[in-house]
């Protein structure tokens, strides 16, 4: 029996040899075979320095990804909820293919115990870039000023260890604001030494710490402004940061005499409350009160990319609508928060503005549009609004070139046009003059008895 156990197990190393290897020597075990028929689409690409903006896309690969714009895009990022889990190769296989970075998205932050492995399937995979999530542990609410120690001691061990024997680049996944607790910010300057660059949580704008249980915009405009600077204050560079950008919305169930407010103007959806049955302390029901829609199922009217019937706050920078289903006393109200082609706009222009690394796409999947038929509007409408192609160029010089051949090319097509006009308008009084007799002033209105119908031809 025991020599049937061991006879198994040697056959499962023999099968297996990827996994006998980093069983062995996680870390510094060769990797294994190419699994890309093009064995060249095995390199890793590294083109991070090289001065252009990153435009990164997440995906949990329910969408067909070959139909992606990938001209538009630096990155692929695959959502991965088990580290331990065999991703197929196909994904790195295509994005290597195309010249793009591959990488994918930690969802949990890995423990220091855990972080040896981490760093060995990041390897193994291939990986150029890893997205580590740190939402979660750091908080989007504050912290006690006493927990900073063991904060920076976690995080800095585990993220240490990863960087270290990892060569692709390290991508922490932190909330909107850098994390500050009662005025401590050491956790902000030490993470910055560790992260590669960070990646604004598109969900860490839209949580309920000490707000009001009220729907609101995904992303807030003046939040992505405020965080932008402090994270710049905390130490770190423009160079580390990455906007965030969800391509999707919540449509929030509103609660009974939900009205327009007379100091804003605008409808207020309040949500439900739950008490937990441990504290007692009433939270927001956004289990229950929200649901997500990705941007395609709410826009509904592609290439617009907007409701008629919506409104437009200024202040988030950011559409809504509110409809209402039942009639009477059975009237239910909802608020739908949502991205078109005005609240996206302002979000690239900001990466612009504030000349950082680039933006992250929560996600390429949310892209699907439900009622496209074919690929061709899918890949013409929904991506090509994406302005990638014009992001990936951040080379302000470039742009500045391009713009001045054209300001040029249109400079001389506008002069010879002019330039035509004149001499068309030159030549024709030429002519003209050439075949019309002179009269002396005033002839005509010399009324004699030479007047005739001859002269009356000439007027």
């Amino acid at each position: 029996m025991q020599f049937r156990i061991f006879h198994f197990v040697f056959l499962s190393f023999l099968y297996s040899p990827s996994l006998t290897l980093r069983i062995l020597n996680p870390l510094h075990g060769p990797k294994p075979d190419c699994p890309c028929s093009n064995k060249d689409h095995c390199k890793p690409v590294t083109d991070w320095n090289d001065g252009l903006k990153e435009i990164m896309v997440i995906t949990n690969r329910s969408s067909d990804y070959q139909l992606w714009m990938w001209n538009s895009l630096t990155t692929v990022l695959e959502w991965n909820d088990d580290i331990n889990s065999t991703l197929t190769d196909e994904l790195m296989c295509y994005a290597h293919s195309q010249g793009k970075k591959y990488g994918f998205y930690i969802k949990d932050f890995p423990k220091p115990s855990e972080a040896t492995k981490v760093a060995a399937e990041i390897s193994f995979k291939r990986a150029d870039v890893v997205a580590i999530n740190i939402v979660d542990y750091l908080g989007n609410c504050s912290h006690a000023a006493q927990h900073v120690d063991q904060i920076i001691n976690y995080t800095v061990s585990s993220l240490s260890v990863i960087k270290k024997n990892i060569e692709a680049k390290l991508l922490c996944v932190m909330p909107w604001q850098p994390p500050c607790y009662q005025m401590n910010c050491d956790v902000s300057a030490a993470l910055a030494k560790q992260c590669d660059a960070v990646i604004f949580s598109p969900e860490s704008y839209n949580t309920y710490c000490e707000e009001t249980c009220t729907a609101k915009p995904t992303v807030s405009f003046s939040k992505i402004t405020i965080g932008i600077t402090e994270y710049i204050s905390a130490g770190f560079s423009p160079s580390q940061l990455l906007l965030g950008i969800p391509w999707h919305g919540y449509n929030y169930t509103c609660q009974p005499g939900d009205h327009i407010d007379d100091w804003t103007g605008h409808f207020v959806c309040n949500l439900n409350k739950v008490k937990d049955n441990v504290t007692g302390v009433e939270t927001c029901d956004l289990k229950g009160s929200r649901l997500k829609m990705s941007i395609g199922t709410v826009v509904g009217k592609v290439p617009e990319m907007g409701l008629l019937d919506s409104t437009f706050s200024k202040t988030d920078q950011s559409p809504f609508r509110v409809d209402q289903s039942g009639s009477g006393n059975q009237i239910q109200q909802y608020m739908t928060w949502f991205e078109d082609i005005g609240s996206l706009l302002v979000k690239y222009q900001a990466v612009n503005k504030f000349n950082i690394k680039g933006t992250v796409i929560f996600s390429g999947d949310d892209l699907t549009y439900d009622h496209v038929k074919t690929s061709d509007e899918f890949d013409n409408h929904m991506w090509s609004w994406m302005l990638h192609t014009i992001l990936s160029t951040g080379d302000a010089k470039k742009e500045e070139r391009t713009s001045n051949i054209a300001g040029t090319v249109a400079g001389v097509g506008v002069g010879m046009f002019l330039l035509g006009c004149l001499l068309g308008t030159l030549i024709s009084c030429i002519i003209f003059r050439r075949n019309r007799k002179l009269h002396a002033p005033f002839k005509h209105d010399q009324m004699t008895e030479e007047y005739t119908d001859d002269d009356h031809n000439q007027l």
